[in-house]
């Protein structure tokens, strides 16, 4: 398989980014971000923030993680529930191949956000790179990884996660 304008696979992929409220084994997620390739070779995103299960530990919230990513609790306290959040995710990821630049960091905060919803461990996410270079050719690869270092991460879930998609759709268009 190969990342082509015509290869109607992309559209089997979502691209994943959760921001978190810290990187220690107690952190959780505070953002998610996921982006996926059309038919019609646009790209879709969906974001949401996070408002924190009351079963999730505040030990886990860190003012460096809400600094980077300007992210208040205030503004998670009115953020859509952890459940709620879960549901979307789960429907929108459920039956499709999931991609991460960060795969061990994002399966453990999915892994935490399905929990809320009885669903943790049902959805693997998969390394980005390995399926960059998986479905890609030389030059293409080249386009992916170009596009990636011309845009650098925001730090935001949607917009993270839309680069990831980006990078592929560039590197299908030329």
């Amino acid at each position: 398989m190969s990342i082509t304008p015509s290869d109607n696979r992309l559209t089997d992929f979502v691209m994943l980014d959760f921001e978190a409220s810290g990187l220690e084994p107690d952190g959780w997620p505070i953002e998610i971000g996921l982006s996926w390739i059309t038919q019609s070779g646009r790209i879709g995103t969906w974001s949401s923030l996070i408002r924190p299960d009351e079963d999730w530990s505040m030990d886990g919230w860190s003012e460096l993680s809400a600094e980077i990513h300007a992210i208040s609790l205030v503004e998670l306290d009115a953020a859509p529930p952890a459940e709620d959040v879960a549901r979307e995710a789960f429907a929108r990821c459920d039956g499709r191949l999931i991609l991460s630049d960060a795969p061990e960091f994002e399966q453990r905060w999915l892994d935490c956000l399905l929990g809320t919803i009885g669903k943790a461990g049902w959805i693997t996410v998969r390394d980005y790179d390995v399926a960059t270079f998986s479905l890609a050719d030389g030059l293409r690869i080249d386009r992916v990884y170009e596009y990636l270092a011309r845009h650098p991460a925001p730090h935001r879930a949607g917009p993270d996660s839309r680069r990831l998609a980006a990078a592929w759709s560039a590197a299908a268009r030329r």
